[in-house]
Formats: C-alpha cells, structure tokens, sequence
C-alpha cells in the first residue's frame, strides 16, 4: 500500500515544527562570534546533526559572559542572569553592554523574541 498523504519536511519545516529553537541557537553561535565572546558560529546544519556538542558550545559562549542559557532542541530557549529568568533581548543586550560590543541586534532577534 502505497502512502499519498506522506510530507516530508526539510530543515527549514522541522525548525518551524521544532518552534525555532534550531535557528534561534545559531543565531545566538552568530551573535556571540560578531561580539567576539565566540570564535566560530555554529550552523543550523551542524545543531541538526550534532545538538548536544554544538548547542553546549552557545551555552558555554553564553556563561562566559554570566547569562545562563538553557538551549532546548524541541522548546524555546531560555536565559538567565543573576538566577532571574530574562528574555531573549534583554541577553543579547546584556551581551553587548557587558563586552562593549555594539551591533545591531534586529538581525538576531527572532519573530516571537521577548
């Protein structure tokens, strides 16, 4: 029996599905590597086939500059800084404030960002 009703989804489908958390944490790697806190942005394509090693390489980028981040492959990701949970912006500008690095951040910032 032969399935018509079948869809497979490309990277950019599966990221929608996964509520964006693919994009948001390259988008963070990038970030990071423009502000100097890492040195080379990790791709969607590597977070799809390597989560685990790559998405704690953006976790450590953030520590070294005191946020906490929590990247969650299937959730949206969250940040944290002195133990109080913060928003996405509010992590980027703190990241700028805190290297003395200041970029224009409209380019990370996803759709739903807080």
């Amino acid at each position: 029996m032969k399935h018509i009703n079948t869809y497979e989804l490309d990277l950019l489908d599966l990221d929608t599905v996964t509520g964006g958390n693919i994009s948001e944490t390259a988008k963070d790697s990038q970030f990071l590597t423009e502000i100097g806190v890492m040195n080379d942005g990790i791709s969607e394509m590597r977070l799809t086939f390597a989560w685990d090693s790559n998405s704690a390489a953006v976790d450590a980028g953030w520590a070294s500059i005191g946020i906490v981040c929590v990247t969650v492959p299937f959730d949206t990701n969250r940040y944290y800084l002195n133990g109080k949970q913060i928003g996405r912006k509010a992590a980027l500008n703190y990241a700028m404030q805190k290297t003395g690095k200041y970029i224009r951040i409209t380019d990370y910032l996803m759709p739903y960002a807080s």
